[in-house]
């Protein structure tokens, strides 16, 4: 499609996500009406139809069409569109004569509220990978790579794309590669970086399960809720039950999940009960319950057996990130209150990348050998006392002296990858805090990590004498 002219649909009332479409030079106009029916198809169907105008990001624009086409399972109330501060109906028309259009979408107030029975993180998969089924399988069969850890069916065939499990999964995997398929499955995701700068650069707040697996073939990862958004996306297409796990520095209330749904009913008016800083996966295979972990960053695989997990629940889990070590209680929720807090994160929490990265201390990104910080700089003594911070931070933890990087040095990082991902995130970051009261600038934080004991997988031993049987025998 050649270049033409951009209609944004921006989201006023919930996390400020943008949805882009690119339409035709020469379209000047779009009924509302018209548009809808377009928005109602899946991406086959659309295609099929001839329709010019595309997605720039076709598994974001995903979020869109569930916020239109199935509210009720998003915890939205329906939207409604205006344009130039002019409500538009169904008869009338987006004005698209600018290069770039700008559509605001807001809630009806009028209707109900949403209903906590009808939200479902299990639907709104379903609905995105009908939509995206052809690229999903594609990423996930790249990530996989079923040549080289091989799954057998019952019949001693060999696995070799996702599509021969859906909806014949335990009919067609035994035990032992049921549990190598989900060993596999953990690790990959796990193996993904840590990191908020994918989302910064987009201006996206959190991805989705499906998206994350698209972000995957691009090298990209995200934070722990959006890799257990992804695992649960892999179960939920299987029909393999799972359950959320939840943890936090503050012991979790016996009552947490009436204050969960207080808070949701209450549309966001009353604070969060507690502040929830972990989110893992139970799942279950063959009967049998699956602790997994696969967050990544400074924290260690995490794949343990009831028995081996129910240490985890006893004692505070330790966890650590980079500088110091955290305590979490964990606690098993119903699949609601897991599927509420994801739908909270994909849908009505505004700048939450920016809370990860600020308040959570998370920064931008962890890897194996390198942590990425930011802070924000106003100059003079307060840099050096932010300075002084980290550095007393990395010595308590026995790690080399960080770098600290800003736009007057930046043209000095040698690596010329991590320099233009400085120069983009710095972009991006004032952007988001354009017209607000911060007037600094930003400063980066970079801090070589050391080997340590923390990256040691915790797995269960039959777990791991399973997936090793397999990579030791083949087929």
């Amino acid at each position: 499609m050649t270049a033409g002219r951009l209609l944004v649909f921006e989201d006023r009332d919930g996390n400020g996500d943008q949805f882009s479409l690119q339409v035709p030079a020469d379209m000047t106009a779009w009924r509302v009406d018209a548009f809808l029916d377009f928005i109602a198809q899946d991406q086959w169907q659309r295609q099929e139809a001839g329709y010019l105008a595309q997605p720039i990001d076709t598994f974001h624009f995903e979020h869109l069409r569930l916020m239109l086409t199935a509210p009720e399972i998003t915890f939205n109330r329906p939207i409604t569109f205006s344009q130039h501060d002019h409500s538009l109906d169904r008869g009338d028309s987006f004005d698209l004569s600018d290069a770039v259009n700008i559509i605001a979408l807001s809630r009806c107030r009028d209707h109900n509220r949403p209903s906590l029975a009808s939200l479902s993180i299990s639907q709104a998969g379903q609905r995105a990978f009908l939509s995206c089924q052809s690229q999903v399988i594609s990423s996930f069969d790249r990530a996989f790579d079923f040549g080289i850890h091989p799954i057998c069916g019952l019949d001693g065939s060999a696995i070799e794309s996702l599509t021969q499990l859906l909806g014949c999964f335990d009919e067609t995997l035994d035990e032992a590669n049921q549990i190598r398929f989900f060993y596999r499955v953990a690790t990959c995701i796990h193996a993904l970086p840590f990191e908020t700068l994918s989302k910064i650069q987009a201006g996206i707040q959190f991805r989705s399960g499906w998206e994350m697996w698209a972000m995957a073939g691009r090298g990209w990862g995200g934070v722990c809720a959006e890799k257990t958004g992804m695992l649960k996306f892999i179960c939920d297409l299987l029909a393999v039950e799972n359950r959320p796990v939840i943890g936090s520095e503050s012991a979790i209330p016996l009552h947490i999940e009436a204050m969960v749904q207080r808070y949701l009913e209450s549309e966001g008016e009353e604070p969060l009960p507690i502040w929830i800083q972990h989110h893992i996966l139970e799942l279950c295979l063959a009967g049998k319950p699956y602790l997994i972990d696969a967050t990544g960053g400074n924290i260690p695989l995490l794949f343990l057996d009831e028995h081996d997990a129910s240490a985890f629940f006893s004692c505070p889990m330790r966890a650590r990130m980079v500088y110091r070590t955290d305590r979490l209680h964990l606690a098993r929720v119903s699949e609601w209150v897991g599927d509420a807090l994801l739908t909270l994160s994909q849908y009505h929490i505004p700048e939450l990348h920016l809370q990860y990265i600020f308040k959570q201390g998370l920064g931008l990104s962890i890897g194996p050998s390198l942590f990425l910080g930011v802070y924000l700089d106003w100059g003079g003594e307060r840099s050096r006392l932010q300075q002084s911070y980290y550095a007393s931070l990395a010595k308590h933890a026995g790690f080399p002296y960080p770098r600290f990087i800003h736009q007057e040095n930046l043209a000095a990082v040698p690596n010329e990858s991590l320099r233009e991902q400085l120069e983009n995130t710095l972009a991006a970051l004032r952007v988001f805090y354009e017209n607000k009261s911060f007037t600094g600038d930003f400063t980066f934080v970079i801090q070589p990590i050391l080997d340590n004991f923390w990256r040691r997988p915790r797995v269960t031993r039959a777990v791991w004498n399973c997936v090793q049987e397999m990579t030791t025998n083949g087929p």
